[in-house]
């Protein structure tokens, strides 16, 4: 319709049908961050989307490994050279640990926690694996979110008609410190990227590698380290994928019902 200013996206909507909050990132940013919203706020155009709400996706997406691979299939915009996040470049093709299914409704640290669950050795040390992701980036998460707002500067407001429409509270600063609050933003914190920020990314980088089998990481590792390891990943699960295409390719199509011939009555 001409009044609106674009689709109503009904994939994505319909992809985040039963979530309470989703992760997004900048599509163009100085710095690649992955943050969570709560499904009652519309993502911006320039946000990519990805409709997951646990910790661990929070977790793989967040880590230097994923970010670095990134930072080199995306592409680079504008004055500051920022770089730019695609979904087919970046998120499609990144090869994610073992023993992760992005398609899973379950995160896979939740995937042993039942009392009727009997788990094989492997698989319980995966889920532990997978639970000290989703612990990190919970970590990282509530510390960012504190340095964001911190005590004293705002009160959090949340009126009625919000409240019914699903919106979460939403932070006012106090006059005293209106100023300098404008001024958090997460742009400025990765720019000063102080000590607590980055520990606990040092933290979140160390349970994913560990997912990996990456036993030698340490924060001084090469990209090009990373990399390498990655992309052998990637190669490692495109002869699968190229195989399924061709089976689907040469399976023989389906015939049409031949149509029986009526004798013309005379």
């Amino acid at each position: 319709k001409w009044w609106q200013h674009g689709e109503k996206r009904p994939g994505m909507r319909a992809a985040l049908n039963g979530l309470t909050h989703y992760i997004a990132t900048p599509e163009t940013a100085k710095h690649r961050f992955f943050i969570k919203f709560a499904v009652a706020v519309a993502p911006e155009h320039s946000l990519i989307v990805i409709p997951r709400q646990d910790d661990v996706t929070l977790g793989l997406l967040s880590s230097r490994i994923h970010v670095v691979w990134a930072m080199a299939k995306g592409g680079r915009m504008g004055l500051g050279n920022d770089s730019r996040y695609n979904s087919s470049l970046t998120f499609e093709t990144f090869p994610f640990p073992p023993g992760f299914d992005l398609k899973a409704k379950a995160a896979p640290e939740a995937a042993f926690t039942t009392p009727d669950t009997v788990a094989t050795a492997p698989a319980a040390a995966s889920a532990a694996t997978f639970a000290a992701i989703a612990a990190a980036a919970l970590a990282l998460q509530q510390w960012r979110d504190n340095w964001l707002n911190p005590e004293g500067w705002v009160t959090w407001e949340h009126s009625e008609a919000e409240q019914r429409a699903g919106f979460p509270p939403r932070p006012v600063p106090v006059p005293a410190r209106a100023a300098e609050w404008k001024k958090r933003t997460l742009t400025a914190l990765y720019n000063a990227n102080p000590a607590g920020l980055r520990l606990r990314h040092e933290a979140l980088d160390k349970a994913v590698a560990a997912a990996y089998g990456w036993t030698g990481y340490t924060p001084e590792t090469p990209d090009d380290n990373i990399l390498r390891r990655l992309l052998a990943l990637n190669l490692a699960a495109a002869p699968a994928k190229s195989a399924l295409l061709v089976s689907q390719s040469e399976a023989p199509a389906a015939k049409a019902p031949r149509k029986k011939k009526v004798k013309p009555v005379e």
